[in-house]
């Protein structure tokens, strides 16, 4: 069996991933109710104490196969990517970990482990109607310097707010746009975002990224940072509706060709044998 291992402690940035596992219909445990004994398939997402606590608790014999699915960018989870590859592999050669999957493509080649995609799924959101758009921008992000750099040129009545729950939801619905703009400089994916902005059929502008599969040309936009501003006000000024079926065209892909539960399914029984 498959089942997606929780931390008590509770993290917004996930709330959207936990959504798309019980859309999934996945089951789901706490990390201090996991049973390495049991052959079962556990998949997390966070390593805190939670995690060293129960490794720490098990003793003899070992079935279950772990899987850290590991969607953090490598300087907010080790401040290089040579940490980040130095933490990743220290976890595998002390079996906290038997896999560790990434979801953007280089990055999990330098890191020399597992690329498996992050779909979404159609019930994750829904595109909302063309004559109801009232934000020309969202971005559900952190706000930080860098990131303030390029909204600060929007007006702030034009920029769908960052939140949650139905606010969430009403707000990515009324957006014509996603804007995505890397927290650092470095031009990895931001994989569970763009599973968000997929499901609201909402055509993405983002900052360049080192390898974008599976998005390409007809289902997303790129550029360099500086030239952000001025693309997204060009963007703006075009017909909507040619923007809005890339939209739909990578919720198409995303949401079907891609779906969540569907690649971890596959993922699972490529490595284990498990459904």
């Amino acid at each position: 069996m498959i089942l997606f291992a929780k931390t008590r402690q509770e993290y917004d940035s996930y709330r959207d991933f936990w959504r798309l596992v019980e859309l999934a219909e996945f089951s789901t445990v706490f990390v201090d109710e996991i049973d390495l004994s049991s052959r079962h398939v556990f998949i997390t997402t966070m390593v805190n104490d939670e995690w060293r606590a129960m490794f720490e608790r098990h003793s003899g014999r070992r079935d279950a196969h772990t899987i850290l699915w590991n969607l953090e960018r490598p300087l907010g989870w080790a401040n290089t990517l040579h940490k980040y590859n130095v933490r990743t592999w220290q976890m595998i050669h002390d079996r906290w970990f038997d896999e560790v999957w990434v979801s953007d493509r280089k990055l999990a080649e330098e890191a020399e482990v597992r690329f498996v995609v992050l779909g979404s799924h159609p019930e994750l959101g829904v595109p909302g109607p063309l004559d109801r758009k009232m934000f020309d921008i969202v971005h559900m992000s952190y706000l930080t310097n860098r990131r303030q750099s390029v909204y600060k040129h929007f007006d702030p009545l034009t920029v769908g707010p960052n939140s949650w729950g139905e606010e969430r939801d009403k707000v990515l619905r009324a957006s014509r746009f996603a804007l995505n703009v890397h927290q650092d400089n470095h031009p990895w994916q931001e994989p569970l975002r763009f599973a968000l902005f997929a499901a609201y059929g909402l055509p993405i502008l983002s900052e360049e990224i080192n390898d974008s599969y599976p998005w390409n040309q007809e289902t997303m936009v790129w550029d360099k940072y500086p030239n952000l501003v001025g693309h997204m006000r060009a963007m703006l000024e075009n017909r909507y509706e040619r923007w809005a079926q890339m939209g739909l065209r990578a919720r198409e892909m995303m949401c079907y060709t891609y779906q969540f539960g569907d690649v971890v399914r596959e993922a699972v029984l490529q490595t284990t044998g498990i459904r």
